[in-house]
């Protein structure tokens, strides 16, 4: 698989570049997030996991780092494509897993939303 990303004024989407997450795949995500945020303001980041056949659990501090990186905008990580039965390891470490691309724009949205309405009842 080779590195590439979407960008729209809501998110960027970064795709997998390995069929393994592992603590080195992570971290390239991380480093192409961190570049992406040197040169813009990053809203809300969206992994596709498309091709991902395994994952290790050292996986998610390069993830979580992606995460706090998004908090920094009051965004969020969400990935997406992964595994139906990953979807609780990945809650159970802080990230959200959906399993389409479809419902990763609509939770970027709900949080958006969400925030929204927040902020207009202080």
């Amino acid at each position: 698989m080779k590195d590439s990303m979407e960008k729209t004024e809501q998110y960027i989407v970064v795709k997998a570049s390995s069929h393994r997450l592992d603590v080195s795949e992570a971290n390239h995500q991380l480093h192409l997030v961190q570049t992406e945020k040197k040169d813009n303001e990053i809203k809300y980041v969206l992994l596709d996991l498309q091709g991902v056949e395994l994952f290790d659990e050292n996986c998610f501090e390069p993830l979580l780092k992606i995460q706090i990186l998004c908090a920094e905008t009051l965004s969020l990580l969400v990935c997406f494509n992964g595994k139906e039965e990953w979807m609780d390891i990945f809650a159970d470490n802080g990230i959200v897993l959906v399993p389409t691309k479809h419902e990763a724009i609509e939770y970027v949205y709900m949080d958006q939303l969400e925030k929204q309405f927040l902020a207009d009842e202080e």
